[in-house]
């Protein structure tokens, strides 16, 4: 699954000690339900979930069965 907005348990991946990459700025999930993830892993079908927004995060970790991946910016000065 792509999504440009993370959702809150890629913090956990860090908190937890299962992130492994580059992490320069907290998630920002925009007050994302915690519910989303739970429903994404219990529908079965979600193996993965890519996500951006936070320019500077490039790391992946798996976390209930889910890899979650942040995707860095894709070109030059991505914050302006």
């Amino acid at each position: 699954m792509f999504n440009h907005i993370p959702v809150p348990q890629y913090m956990d991946l860090v908190t937890e000690g299962e992130a492994m990459g580059v992490m320069l700025e907290k998630v920002c999930h925009e007050d994302g339900s915690e519910q989303a993830f739970k429903i994404m892993r219990d529908s079965g079908q979600v193996k993965a979930v890519f996500a951006g927004h936070d320019h500077v995060n490039d790391y992946e970790g798996e976390l209930e069965g889910v890899h979650l991946e942040y995707l860095r910016a894709s070109g030059y000065a991505g914050y302006g």
